[in-house]
This record gives C-alpha cells, sequence and structure tokens, in this order.
C-alpha cells in the first residue's frame, strides 16, 4: 500500500465499520494501515469484502492477511486462467496468444501459471466436457497451492513479506 492509498484505505475502513455497526476511531485505522502497509489495497478490499460476505465480527488483522484456502485460490486461478486463454488464445494462431497470455500474466505477477496455459490451453478452447476439464485443472492446481511452492506461487508483495521477514529473522539470530 502507498501513501496515494492511503484516502481508499480509510473509506474501506470506515465502510468496513458501517457493515458490522462498529465505530472506528483514527488510531485503530492507523494501526490497521501500519499493520497491512506491505499488501496492496485491492486485495486488502477483496479480503474485507470476502470477510463482510461470510463474517459476524469486524475483521482482526490477521484474518485479513490470512491467506485464502488452496482451494480457493486455485478456483480462483482457473476462471483467471480460463478468461485469458478464451479471450486472447485462438486455434488459428495459438502462438501469438500464448505470448498475449503470457504478457497479461507477468502484469500480474503470475508467471507460475505459464505451466499450466502450456499444459491445459488447448483443452479449455476445445473440450467437450468443460465441467470436467475444470475438475481436472482445480484439483490439479490445488495440489500445487498445497504443496507451498512459494517460491513459483508467492505474488511479488508476498516475496517482499518473506524477504523481509527472512531478513528481520537472520537480523535477530546474529
Amino acid at each position: 500500500m502507498t501513501e496515494k492509498d492511503k484516502p481508499a484505505f480509510i473509506k474501506l475502513m470506515q465502510v468496513t465499520a458501517k457493515v458490522f455497526r462498529r465505530d472506528i476511531d483514527a488510531d485503530t485505522i492507523e494501526i490497521y494501515r501500519a499493520m497491512l502497509i506491505d499488501m496492496d489495497i485491492e486485495t486488502i478490499g477483496r479480503r474485507m469484502a470476502e470477510h463482510a460476505k461470510n463474517e459476524k465480527f469486524f475483521p482482526a488483522i490477521c484474518e485479513i492477511r490470512q491467506d485464502p484456502p488452496a482451494e480457493d485460490k486455485a478456483q480462483a486461478d482457473y476462471a483467471m486462467l480460463e478468461e485469458l486463454i478464451s479471450t486472447y488464445v485462438y486455434l488459428d494462431f495459438p502462438s501469438s496468444g500464448r505470448a498475449i497470455v503470457e504478457m497479461k500474466l507477468q502484469e500480474k505477477g503470475r508467471t507460475d501459471l505459464m505451466p499450466f496455459v502450456d499444459r491445459w490451453g488447448a483443452e479449455l478452447l476445445t473440450t467437450s466436457n468443460p465441467t470436467a476439464t475444470r475438475a481436472q485443472l482445480v484439483k490439479q492446481l490445488t495440489v500445487e497451492h498445497k504443496r507451498g511452492l512459494t517460491a513459483l506461487q508467492q505474488s511479488p508483495d508476498q516475496k517482499k513479506v518473506s524477504e523481509a521477514v527472512g531478513k528481520l529473522l537472520n537480523g535477530i539470530g546474529q
């Protein structure tokens, strides 16, 4: 989260507080902002909205930071791949479509999904049983997320957090 995201974050906190019928003061907002500074505002907004749909109480910082379950990540990855492939890949020109999908995944910091594009791209376009294809791909993505291939699976923001925590732990040990 950058300094320019501060007004949006304050508004997000105020709206979330209203949803949960809770009063929130400036100090609480600043504490949340300090604890979530390494996350992007879109992720925070998504997680707070999901929390509002499924929970009774205002979210704790740890609930906002917590990654969704592997199955949810796999479903989201599938939806993103399906959208990109159906939008940009054509059977007549598969290599140019693949290059566009790769560029879009790079923009999102998700180049770890390229092997799935190579393996499942044509099948997503030509399948006669999309439900079975979806189930197989989601199952494979779920397995990958459960394995926790952190170097491949982490977003750029998650990598920054992991590196910062690693440096902090190294500093403590010295």
